[in-house]
């Protein structure tokens, strides 16, 4: 089932999304790469402090050479 709201903030991002696709294609390239632009500095943003993008650290990395240096030395 899907369901609808309504809210004052959607009609506006719907009023927005609606003249961006009214808009030349040259201007329209423009915007878009301009949101490409944020979007990947963001996402740099958010690999630099080790976030997901909703805020959430990552969890820790396995480490992977416990055990190993052991191994050499038996034989």
């Amino acid at each position: 089932m899907i369901k609808v709201q309504w809210d004052e903030k959607g009609v506006l991002r719907t009023d927005e999304i609606l003249k961006a696709l009214a808009m030349p294609a040259t201007k329209r390239e423009r915007l878009l790469r301009r949101v490409a632009k944020e979007v990947q500095k963001i996402s740099k943003r958010n690999i630099t402090k080790q976030q997901s993008p909703d805020g959430k650290a990552w969890k820790a990395r396995r480490n992977k050479r416990k055990g190993k240096s052991k191994k050499m030395l038996t034989g």
